[in-house]
């Protein structure tokens, strides 16, 4: 079968595209033949592998008010030559596209699955769908939205009015959507989109399990520099990490629109907190290995969360948000600790523990490697698999 994986920023190095090119790889394995389409945000595209389309355009002024409302006419047209190019049987969204309605319109005539990744489908603002006491908003566009000040009056109508009937007709019409978290289910269900919900995904994140060294006071982040994923949180518990162990230290590893504010937050720490930038994925298992603990102190709930995968496929124990996908994976004291998102002392007290003990903290880590493995013994790329081939599709002939 003929299929296409639409994401649409590959240039991104996060999970999401971890997942579509492990599933790529899996499926092509299987026979299919597979393309990739994206949308990055510079002229230089992503991965080898990839299409692209551009994501500016220059249109005449009087056409911005299409984009404006999430459609951009040039990424539209150029989006649909390329599929016709392409020739797919099926199309597989990754994420809901933030390129916009414009990529979505564009992949609608195919038949389409997806794969929700995050909480974008259902929120344009994930890093404020929690309240301060740490509650998930179900506003979906609603007057909660609003109220909470999230969007200016503007905004907001254009969201309703424009954006949201187009997406969600067209998840409303894939023929299936996917996610890998029972929590993320319910929450897209209240947005009214059925999912299929399916193990975690493995065969992206599996690492070779390597004992931990118990002289090792290195504390692990992998994630994008972003405030949704609490690196901030983890900045303000590491001075309080280094109370109690001086010689911790904290490598960071990966990218994002906040770096330059995150360097300059951890300026303080001696050199303490170490960026390493974007590293490709082949390379992070000697950051695994060289770690203690790794720390995933994210403030909105992840659906798969790699990098708590990747710590115990390598036998590390996790000191993780008690939210979403995290709180599924990770069990509190066994193959982890789990702590309240907003509890900065909280998080600095689990890491300190672990790095104090690490007798306990092997243990530990040996726990999540025998979790993990039970796990991967769940294939979730063969239910994609067997769900797109029993879709009626029409021949490759006769392209819309």
């Amino acid at each position: 079968m003929r299929i296409l994986h639409v994401l649409d920023r590959p240039d991104i190095r996060g999970g999401a595209l971890v997942y579509a090119e492990a599933l790529r790889r899996y499926l092509e394995a299987r026979g299919h033949e597979c393309f990739m389409l994206g949308v990055p945000e510079k002229p230089v595209a992503g991965p080898s592998g990839w299409a692209a389309v551009p994501r500016k355009s220059h249109w005449a002024l009087a056409l911005r008010i299409y984009r404006k409302f999430d459609f951009d006419p040039s990424l539209f047209w150029a989006a649909r030559r390329m599929i016709r190019e392409i020739d797919p049987q099926v199309v597989h969204v990754h994420n809901w596209a933030q390129a916009g309605n414009a990529l979505l319109c564009a992949c609608a005539p195919w038949p389409a699955v997806a794969t929700v990744h995050d909480l974008s489908l259902s929120c344009p603002l994930p890093a404020k769908c929690l309240d301060e006491e740490g509650r998930l908003c179900h506003g979906h566009f609603g007057r909660a939205c609003r109220k909470r000040g999230c969007f200016s009056l503007r905004v907001w109508l254009e969201q309703r009015l424009f954006r949201e009937p187009l997406k969600r007709r067209f998840f409303r019409r894939a023929r299936a959507v996917f996610v890998h978290s029972p929590s993320m289910a319910k929450i897209l269900e209240a947005y009214g989109v059925r999912t299929v919900c399916l193990p975690r995904c493995t065969e992206a994140v599996s690492f070779p399990f390597c004992p931990p060294d118990p002289s090792s006071r290195r504390v692990l982040f992998v994630g994008h520099l972003s405030d949704a994923k609490g690196l901030g949180r983890l900045l303000e518990a590491f001075p309080l990490v280094r109370r109690t162990v001086p010689d911790a230290v904290l490598d960071v590893v990966g990218d994002g629109p906040e770096r330059e504010r995150f360097v300059l937050q951890a300026a303080g720490l001696d050199g303490a907190v170490r960026f390493h930038g974007e590293v490709p994925h082949e390379e992070m298992p000697r950051f695994y290995r060289g770690a203690a603990v790794v720390a995933i102190p994210s403030q909105v709930p992840e659906t798969g969360p790699f990098a708590a995968l990747e710590a115990m496929s390598t036998g590390r124990p996790v000191v993780a948000s008690n939210l979403g996908g995290l709180a599924e994976v990770v069990q509190e004291g066994a193959t982890g600790l789990l702590v309240d998102p907003h509890d900065v002392e909280g998080m600095a007290v689990g890491i300190s523990w672990l790095l104090e003990n690490p007798a306990s903290a092997g243990r530990i880590g040996a726990a999540a490697r025998r979790a993990f493995e039970r796990l991967a013994a769940e294939d979730s790329f063969a239910g994609i698999e067997a769900l797109i081939r029993s879709l009626d599709v029409p021949p490759r002939s006769g392209r819309p």
